[in-house]
């Protein structure tokens, strides 16, 4: 029997998988393409299809189909198998039939209530015609497949009923409501923007009231409405528009975060493709690791009032404190994108983008502008500003901006220096702490651990599985090797769920293998040369000081163990 992983890697080529994120150019037997893990100006990441691999020689990140789906989207192996699976068209076996039923059954009522809507929206004339006022084509409106909900209690539940769907079904999804006299549809008498997951289904819905024309705005009725939270959608990991944005923030290195559904759909229209938005929640830490895995780049929009300021201050924050690079667009006030766009054209809107500014900059400005009382100013500074210097990692970053600020205030530059030190060092240690943990969230796995895994995972399965050869000895030796000490000493610092998703990936991959010697040696190898490659780093640090001190004896010797370490890389590199 074919492995799953076997049947995904015969119908998926590398080359299929990292051209839908990174355009390719062909270079021979390769491709090539600017590496989407680091920011680069010459092409340095080599896509090889003959051995299914891709490796780029500027951040030295490498690996298969599974390898690249799990950095560029952020999975682990298992849901990077599952990802690719569906891609490929690959049944797996973990996930029960009736499992599977039902969760595509939820996928496939979501997109039956997304056409229905679609359908109302383009036969309804007086909501095509407030949409189109707003700016929007109906080339745009079809592309995020826009619709509207007919104001009748149940015209949802009975079209979704005549495709066979049951009632409990569409409320698990959050399609409707239980009520005294039934079901009744959750959304009525409002336009209607599909939310999609990040593979473009259709996971919830954000719902704007529709007052049609000659007609009383009902009171008491949110302007807004939003699915509730379900098996399929979590509003704290989901961005409106991120899965047809995904490619163009890649190619173009940033993206714009606006607040609504119909800014973004102004923005695309206009051009801006590398678009997302926060669709009636705050930005949250999973919502920047979802858009870090595509830059670190993040240009905010927000409504230029001060609610709207507040309201995204948290977000900017958190972009920051994760060591992003954060611009704000500065909108003329009384404007959206939207409004923007529709009534100063495109070219406002790419010149808006062109000066957008760091925090700093941004709200020191309106401040300045806002503020005539000099204490007041000073005040507001030290309170909205300076935090935002404490933020910043890089000491000559925040002494740019201290400088900037004592000529622009015409204050001392010692004393915004204090006050920055004094936040600094009062700064919590809780929060500290968390900050940490959250810049280790959002890496992805890197290769060592990847190599690690699989290590762990064979030396596992050959405990318990009696259908696969694997001389336990010689593993422990290669170990032993490489890392001076033992894989038995390293699975008892494992928690056990973690052990879990090792052999499960392991049990994946090598299924059908009766024999794994020659996957160890090459993992092995594999493993040594991402420690050599470590200390070989490390070395050059050390030899660039020696230089730097004058210590001869220093440098002849770190010299010499580079050249050592460098021969024995290339060894291994003909073995591999």
């Amino acid at each position: 029997m074919i492995s799953p992983v076997e049947q995904i890697k015969e119908r998926l080529s590398i080359v299929d998988v990292v051209s839908s994120y990174v355009k390719l150019e062909k270079a021979g037997t390769y491709f090539k393409a600017r590496c989407p893990f680091h920011n680069e100006k010459t092409a340095s990441f080599f896509v090889s299809p003959g051995r299914g691999t891709y490796h780029c020689f500027g951040c030295a990140k490498g690996g298969d189909i599974f390898t690249f789906t799990e950095e560029i989207e952020g999975f682990d192996f298992s849901h990077a198998l599952t990802y690719l699976a569906e891609k490929a068209g690959v049944t797996l076996v973990r996930e029960s039939d009736s499992e599977k039923t039902k969760r595509s059954k939820l996928y496939s009522v979501m997109n039956e209530a997304a056409l229905f809507y679609e359908k109302n929206r383009k036969n309804n004339a007086d909501v095509n015609k407030y949409l189109y006022d707003r700016g929007l084509s109906e080339d745009t409106l079809v592309l995020f497949s826009v619709g509207y909900a007919l104001p009748n209690w149940d015209s949802l539940v009975k079209y979704l009923r005549s495709k066979g769907y049951d009632e409990n079904t569409m409320e698990e999804v959050g399609l409707v409501l239980k009520s005294e006299h039934g079901y009744i549809d959750r959304f009525r008498g409002r336009i209607m923007f599909p939310i999609t997951d990040s593979q473009g289904r259709t996971v919830a819905f954000t719902g704007r009231i529709f007052v049609p024309p000659n007609t009383k705005e009902p009171e008491n009725v949110g302007k807004y409405v939003n699915s509730p939270e379900t098996v399929l959608y979590n509003k704290s990991r989901i961005l409106y528009g991120y899965s047809k944005a995904k490619q163009a923030i890649l190619r173009q290195g940033y993206v714009v975060v606006v607040e609504g559904q119909v800014d973004l759909l102004a923005a695309v229209q206009a051009g801006t493709e590398n678009i997302v938005a926060v669709s009636g929640t705050a930005m949250t830490k999973d919502h920047l690791d979802l858009l870090n895995r595509f830059t670190d780049k993040i240009y905010f929009s927000f409504d230029s009032d001060n609610a709207g300021l507040k309201a995204g201050a948290r977000g900017i924050e958190l972009a920051i404190e994760l060591g992003l690079e954060v611009k704000l667009l500065t909108l003329p006030k009384g404007d959206d994108p939207a409004s923007l766009i529709k009534d100063k054209g495109v070219d406002a809107w790419q010149e808006i983008i062109k000066s957008a500014k760091h925090p700093v900059d941004f709200f020191l400005e309106s401040i300045i502008e806002n503020t005539k009382d000099e204490r007041d100013r000073l005040k507001r500074v030290k309170n909205e500003v300076i935090p935002y210097l404490v933020m910043i990692g890089s000491d000559l970053e925040r002494g740019h901006f201290i400088q900037k600020m004592s000529q622009a205030l015409n204050a001392k530059e010692d004393d915004i220096r204090s006050e920055v030190e004094s936040l600094l060092k009062n700064k919590n240690k809780d929060k500290v702490s968390a900050n940490t943990v959250l810049v280790q969230k959002i890496s992805v796995k890197s290769n060592k651990d990847r190599i690690v895994d699989r290590l762990m995972g064979i030396y596992i399965m050959g405990k318990i599985r009696k259908d696969v050869r694997v001389d336990i000895g010689e593993l422990e030796t290669e170990w032993q090797r490489i890392l001076v000490t033992s894989l038995s000493e390293e699975l008892d610092k494992i928690p056990e769920n973690k052990r879990e998703d090792i052999l499960f990936e392991s049990d994946i991959f090598y299924q059908t293998k009766e024999s794994l010697k020659d996957d160890i040696k090459i993992l092995c190898l594999e493993l040594e040369k991402v420690l050599l490659e470590e200390r070989f780093q490390a070395l050059l640090i050390v030899l660039k000081k020696s230089e730097i001190d004058k210590d001869s004896v220093l440098a002849l010797e770190t010299l010499g163990e580079c050249q050592k370490i460098s021969k024995r890389i290339d060894e291994i590199k003909s073995q591999l």
